[in-house]
């Protein structure tokens, strides 16, 4: 069924798999907490998530220390 929906879409097929790897990478950027998801995926471990998922994570935490580098300025410059 879902072949038949992706021809009539025009889309290039993925397989279900990549369904899977694109909701797990899209609950890491909305900062879904990494047990959490690794508990919907039906994971052993969350070690198993941080090792496929680690370079969102690290993306994330990049994102972060800017953040906080820009309160830090903006809380300089209004001292």
């Amino acid at each position: 069924m879902i072949d038949k929906i992706v021809r009539q879409a025009g889309l290039e097929h993925r397989g279900i798999h990549s369904l899977r790897h694109s909701r797990a990478s899209n609950l890491v950027n909305a900062e879904i907490y990494p047990l959490v998801i690794s508990r919907r995926l039906g994971r052993a471990s969350i070690g198993e998530t941080m090792n496929r998922y680690s370079h969102f994570f690290d993306r994330r935490k990049k994102k972060v220390v800017g953040d906080l580098q820009r309160v830090q300025q903006s809380m300089k410059a209004s001292s």
